[in-house]
């Protein structure tokens, strides 16, 4: 599944807007091959409007239909629900939902939504969807009035402007990725005889280089990183950031300089769904629950995680002091047990999780 990434400009105002009184633009376009696709965005409304929210699928062939399969999708419309988008998608998610056929110079609304978002408030959300039958033109469109939208408007480049709250645009990003998973499996941990309620174990890693990349000497911590940058290299464990192909600039890497800023990018792995996977085995004489969790990340961040695979997805709006334990396993003892964990990190939200292995029974 290939990642569509729309979040720049993370501020939307008049001039970004499909209104042919306003911009007369598209957030985002993209062509598309057949394939599987996910859709992430998140965006903060500068207008005086309630502004509407659109998903386009666009057949601009003139010879054959495409079909459109949405899985699931999420959305949120105030700062601190972006993680209960990501659940929404998941706890309802279609793996064969029925196909819509879009005849050659159609267009099909995967998602709309007329004033959806208030002045001042974040809209976020994912959407997952297969196409069939040939290319398709996505779009991700916000506007005024939908009755004065160019539907099939032209997608702004990598904006790069200076916006209130001191933000640079050029610290946001857009476009296609081709990864939307990162996966740990076949981890094994083992439980020690002796061990109590509320130990946190250290864990052993080689730490990562981002300038060299490449993997250095092992350390022992009480903790690991993910969802990680260069600018927490001292922390990295592993290279775990996504590439984007960004409209009007090309591939960012981040562990590449440069963005726009003449910095390296600014990433976070934002609508990556996080796996991991593997087993424990209690050495003790009595049964043990171990969980994995990351605290809060220096922001306030949305998330969502699944603890084992028969779980709901859960969501929590992370603020100082709060944490998301996100895989949960008890192992009887001298027994072991597989266990099987996921996140992902929905928007706003910071990167840099520092995840601890903690027993809690």
């Amino acid at each position: 599944m290939a990642l569509i990434f729309s979040n720049n400009p993370e501020q939307v105002f008049k001039g970004d807007c499909c209104d042919n009184t306003a911009g007369g633009v598209a957030l985002l376009e993209e062509m598309v091959a057949p394939g599987k696709y996910r859709n992430f965005w998140e965006y903060l409304n500068q207008n005086d409007c309630k502004l509407g929210w659109a998903i386009v699928i666009s057949n601009e062939g003139t010879s054959k239909q495409i079909g459109v399969q949405v899985h699931g999708s999420g959305n949120c419309t105030t700062w601190t629900c972006g993680g209960r988008a990501v659940a929404d998608m998941f706890n309802n998610y279609n793996d064969n939902p029925p196909t819509v056929y879009v005849a050659p110079g159609k267009d099909y609304y995967v998602m709309r939504m007329d004033a959806a978002v208030a002045n001042s408030q974040v809209i976020s959300g994912n959407l997952d969807m297969t196409i069939t039958g040939g290319n398709a033109t996505v779009r991700h469109i916000a506007y005024c009035d939908f009755a004065y939208c160019t539907v099939r408007s032209p997608g702004e480049p990598y904006i790069t402007r200076d916006d209130p709250m001191d933000e640079n645009e050029g610290t946001t990003y857009k476009g296609m990725s081709p990864y939307t998973v990162a996966r740990a499996e076949n981890l094994a941990f083992t439980i020690p005889a002796g061990s109590y309620s509320g130990r946190t174990f250290n864990v052993t890693y080689r730490r990562y280089n981002m300038t060299s990349q490449s993997l250095g000497s092992y350390e022992e911590n009480d903790h690991f990183v993910t969802n990680i940058g260069p600018s927490y290299g001292h922390d990295a464990v592993f290279a775990d950031m996504i590439p984007i192909d960004v409209p009007g600039w090309g591939w960012m890497r981040a562990e590449q300089c440069c963005d726009s800023r003449g910095d390296y990018p600014n990433f976070g792995n934002w609508a990556v769904d996080y796996q991991l996977a593997g087993t424990v085995t209690n050495l003790d004489s009595v049964e043990h629950t171990l969980t994995m969790k990351f605290r809060y990340p220096g922001c306030d961040s949305a998330a969502a995680f699944q603890k084992s695979p028969d779980s709901d997805w859960e969501w929590v709006w992370m603020t100082e002091g709060s944490e998301a334990v996100y895989m949960k396993v008890t192992v009887p003892a001298r027994k072991t047990s597989n266990f099987q964990g996921r996140y992902m990190l929905a928007g706003p939200a910071c990167g840099a999780e520092h995840h601890t292995i903690q027993l809690v029974a």
